[in-house]
């Protein structure tokens, strides 16, 4: 079939580069092509192209990684008289020449020619045609160098005419990932805040907007998180109840989205004083509190038997912690009647029990600097009701047991 060479009109599309086993620009695989099962070329009887006009398109780029490679992806559209897309048989050659800037001839050398795409045969035809978008796609492997704008020109050739058109290709680095570090794991005890400690590094790409956005969130834990500013890396988050909390920071270079967590252990305030539970009943020596059931509950400054409802056959058991600032030996002491003992921890320290008159009894114990679990149990059968609770240490004189270093919870 021979046409006239003003009757032949090809527009070109040139679509974004795609580097291979990158994320961003990847190629958007098209559904396979309808099989055209005519058996030669005379499917194109009838329509033939008018004339090769190839329309001129700028594109950017980006360039993949260097062992990688990269493809572009280039779409042909060959149109009838009234301009309606269709397929015809024919050769295209893509060429790739590097650019001239400011010349009224922009073509320089030739840095690549791919092999000539033969589109006679009809199975080869219906390979690079994409019936849904009437229209051919080829893929070229594309090596180019980054920062660099080339012309890529397609001719097209139906052996007896030919012509041709370039489009200009702009080459920009490939957009990497934010880095995204939201900072060390931390633990705090209420009501103190949080310092978060983010950091988000970025290329720059894609530009524009040529800028990075950052947020942090809640991604879990069982209450609100209030962040003295969501959007900057570096800020403070507050709480309102105790628990594990784990925080999201997120930047956004309006391509690519990358996140990382910090975990909050955030513990319960911790307040002074201790907790007590009050019992009556009839004893020797101190009950298996245990298996008791208590009158009544509540919380004391210190070692405190003032609560009771009676003066006579009642007992205590109080819990909490004792604040160790110097590590070594502490020797602790019970003054009571009747009995008393006094724990640190699960072991017994002061052993002061039975019916007696009040008498002091006391313990050693080799205490780390930190916070440690005291109790101590009384119970009072007859007459007299004392009880007092202290101790000595490295630099502490004997002192009754001081309500600053005692505590009702700890975390």
């Amino acid at each position: 079939m021979k046409v006239a060479l003003a009757g032949l009109q090809i527009c070109l599309l040139v679509l974004v580069l795609a580097p291979v086993g990158c994320e961003p620009g990847a190629a958007v695989d098209e559904p396979p092509s309808k099989v055209d099962t005519a058996p030669d070329v005379s499917v194109y009887a009838g329509y033939a192209p008018e004339k090769i006009d190839i329309t001129p398109l700028t594109e950017i780029v980006r360039l993949g990684d260097a062992e990688d490679g990269s493809k572009i992806d280039v779409y042909v559209n060959l149109l009838d008289s009234f301009g309606s897309q269709i397929k015809s048989p024919g050769t295209f050659r893509f060429e790739l020449y590097e650019h001239v800037q400011r010349s009224a001839l922009p073509k320089g050398r030739r840095a690549v020619i791919w092999p000539d795409i033969d589109v006679t045969g009809a199975a080869e035809n219906n390979r690079y045609w994409r019936d849904f978008l009437r229209t051919y796609q080829f893929t070229l492997d594309f090596e180019p160098e980054r920062d660099r704008t080339y012309v890529l020109q397609l001719t097209a050739n139906d052996s007896d005419l030919s012509d041709s058109n370039q489009v200009t290709v702009v080459v920009l680095p490939q957009n990497f990932a934010p880095n995204v570090d939201a900072g060390a794991d931390q633990e705090i005890t209420l009501p103190n805040v949080a310092n978060l400690d983010g950091t988000v590094t970025d290329d720059g790409l894609p530009d524009p907007p040529g800028t990075v956005t950052t947020k942090w969130t809640k991604f879990a834990g069982p209450g609100t998180v209030t962040f003295g500013d969501a959007n900057a890396v570096d800020t403070t988050a507050s709480f309102d109840v105790n628990g594990l909390y784990t925080l999201r920071l997120t930047a956004n270079d309006s391509a690519l989205i990358v996140q990382d967590d910090v975990d909050i252990v955030v513990n319960p305030q911790f307040v002074n004083g201790l907790n007590y539970q009050y019992y009556e009943g009839t004893w020797d020596v101190l009950p298996d509190f245990d298996v008791l059931i208590p009158e009544e509950e509540g919380t004391v400054d210190n070692f405190d038997i003032s609560p009771r409802n009676q003066d006579d056959l009642f007992g205590f058991r109080f819990t909490g912690y004792i604040e160790i600032t110097t590590a070594g030996d502490y020797t602790f002491y019970t003054l009571s009647d009747d009995g008393s003992q006094l724990f640190i921890g699960d072991t017994l320290v002061v052993d002061n029990d039975g019916l007696h008159p009040a008498q002091e009894a006391s313990g050693v114990i080799n205490l780390a600097v930190g916070i440690h679990p005291i109790t101590v149990t009384y119970f009072e059968k007859f007459v007299d009701n004392v009880l007092t609770v202290s101790y000595e240490g490295p630099g502490i004189a004997k002192v009754q047991i001081p309500d600053n270093v005692l505590y009702r919870d700890w975390p």
